[in-house]
């Protein structure tokens, strides 16, 4: 009896960790579905035309499913802004590490140059919510862009800015402004990229012309476009 006993606990106890993976498991998707479909939204519609009804009609949550794992409308805006930019800040921390000569400058700036696009695509979403906000006069981001995505161009320019001081950089190069040039680049490439395939028949999203795109944009920055 008392082996049965124990058993029928076991499998109660079993039974219920199951419960608590799954409960655990569906909250996590209602959070990842609300994120998305506010990420679409926001983009499409901007922060003031979206509501937090259209955001859980959408994602099929309630308003409670809403406010439970996000606070509030603004909260949930906050959230998908500062997520993608911490993990561009993370990732240029990492690579925009100090070049120890000109192959290195070359690999690590090809590396950005690779991530910084193929996310702008991915992401794309974000990246025109992002857009949307910036060009607002009264962006209800402006301390989290500060903190996240002005560090991300600020780690550029102190690569740059490292890179001259070992005399890989031309000294008459102003950090900032090769750091400006290239971030404007990527921007308005990815911004551009629909009117781009209408008018040459390429696009980002194709790997062939990305990958061109990159290695040309490299080798202008880089080496400049007079024949040597």
């Amino acid at each position: 009896m008392k082996i049965g006993k124990n058993r029928s606990t076991h499998e109660r106890s079993r039974k219920t960790m199951i419960d608590v993976v799954r409960e655990k498991s569906s909250r996590e998707n209602t959070a990842s579905r609300i994120l998305s479909t506010a990420t679409r939204l926001f983009a499409a519609q901007g922060y003031d035309g979206t509501s937090t009804k259209d955001i859980c009609e959408r994602a099929g949550a309630n308003i409670a499913a809403l406010h439970y794992h996000f606070g509030s409308k603004e909260n949930l805006y906050h959230n998908i802004i500062e997520q993608f930019a911490t993990e561009r800040l993370d990732f240029a921390r990492k690579t925009l590490q100090p070049p120890q000569n000109i192959d290195d400058f070359k690999v690590r700036l090809e590396i950005f140059l690779r991530q910084t696009l193929e996310t702008m695509i991915r992401q794309n979403d974000i990246v025109r919510l992002i857009q949307r906000d910036i060009e607002m006069s009264d962006s209800k981001s402006n301390k989290m862009y500060l903190d996240t995505l002005l560090k991300h161009a600020e780690k550029l320019w102190e690569f740059f800015d490292l890179a001259t001081k070992k005399g890989i950089v031309a000294a008459d190069v102003k950090p900032s402004f090769a750091a400006t040039f290239l971030m404007s680049n990527i921007i308005h490439q990815t911004r551009n990229d629909k009117m781009v395939k209408e008018f040459s028949g390429h696009s980002l999203s194709e790997e062939k012309y990305r990958n061109d795109w990159i290695q040309q944009t490299l080798r202008i920055f880089i080496e400049g476009i007079i024949a040597k």
